[in-house]
């Protein structure tokens, strides 16, 4: 009967830990899923630039990055979301900054724009249903000075989300010397890009991958056809 006791309590102690060690589940409601998104490039410096129309109805969080060499630039949109900005990552060799923004419980519309206005940017945008309406950012990491080329990819900077179920979000601003191609590993997807206009506008792209899982994420960008240098942010944001 005694042996049979300790075992007892032994197995109890292994539940116990198991459980401790599982990961966090998300919160109820559906899975995060992306519902819109769009693009602009500027005509030079100052340049005011909006998204054209993009039906996302049914979007409750919108995140938004800006390549541009102005410091900490802001966007909006014609929903009046508060967006809230992430740390500017910078590049002192060309000064292609990337800076990404965030509106959570946001409204939307059928007609929804993005704008800013800074120095030579590039702006683009995605939308998702059934992100955490309130304080969804879970991790935020990035890259200064980033420097690329067809054989030499730029790493992220890893996150390991906190629960299941986040959504991924990746921004690399560029300056390139002609038609840029951007791809990017570990399942992620490019969903907007644009290259460098000279005298006009930087380059960029913005990914997204939405997990099932809270396996470390530390995707590479690859500039699959010219050289170039910019900057990196990547977050991730909890469902809801």
């Amino acid at each position: 009967m005694i042996s049979i006791f300790f075992l007892a309590c032994g197995l109890q102690a292994q539940m116990v830990q198991a459980i401790l060690m599982a990961p966090t589940p998300a919160a109820g409601g559906g899975a995060i899923t992306k519902v819109c998104s769009g693009e602009a490039t500027g005509s030079g410096a100052g340049s005011s630039i909006t998204t054209t129309d993009a039906n996302c109805t049914g979007a409750n969080f919108f995140w938004a990055c800006v390549a541009s060499n102005t410091t900490n630039p802001t966007v909006s949109d014609d929903s009046s979301n508060s967006y809230t900005g992430l740390t500017q990552k910078t590049d002192i060799i060309t000064a292609a900054n990337a800076r990404c923004s965030f509106a959570a419980n946001a409204s939307t519309s059928s007609t929804f724009q993005v704008s800013t206005t800074s120095d030579f940017p590039y702006l683009c945008y995605i939308g998702f249903a059934n992100v955490k309406t309130a304080s969804p950012k879970d991790g935020e990491t990035g890259l200064n000075d980033a420097v690329g080329s067809p054989s030499t990819t730029i790493s992220s900077g890893s996150i390991t989300p906190s629960e299941t179920d986040e959504v991924m979000l990746d921004f690399i601003s560029s300056f390139d010397a002609g038609a840029q191609v951007w791809s990017i590993d570990s399942g992620y997807t490019v969903e907007q890009q644009a290259t460098s206009g000279s005298g006009v506008n930087y380059g960029g792209a913005c990914a997204y991958k939405i997990k099932t899982d809270t396996a470390a994420e530390n995707p590479a960008w690859d500039p699959t056809a010219f050289s170039m240098t910019g900057a990196v942010s990547h977050s991730s944001y909890k469902k809801n």
